[in-house]
């Protein structure tokens, strides 16, 4: 569990739609640690990073998510 990625990017997606974006950021640095390639990783952090309003830190994540997918569509709306 600790070093799989998508299902800790799914357990930070739950905290984002409780809106708790502390514990949702918590565990998608660790998503993003256990898989530094995962774009959906970077996603689910620049989204937690969103939700605490930390914009700037959301946009490195979102830029990150396109390097690793440059085809995926929702990491290129969470940069725009």
């Amino acid at each position: 569990y600790e070093t799989d990625a998508a299902r800790l990017a799914a357990v930070a997606a739950f905290y984002m739609a409780v809106e708790n974006g502390t514990d949702a950021a918590r565990v998608a640095e660790r998503a993003v640690a256990a898989n530094p390639g995962s774009s959906a990783a970077h996603q689910a952090l620049g989204a937690a990073h969103r939700l605490n309003f930390d914009l700037e830190s959301a946009a490195a994540a979102f830029a990150k998510a396109v390097d690793a997918d440059p085809a995926s569509v929702s990491a290129l709306r969470g940069l725009a």
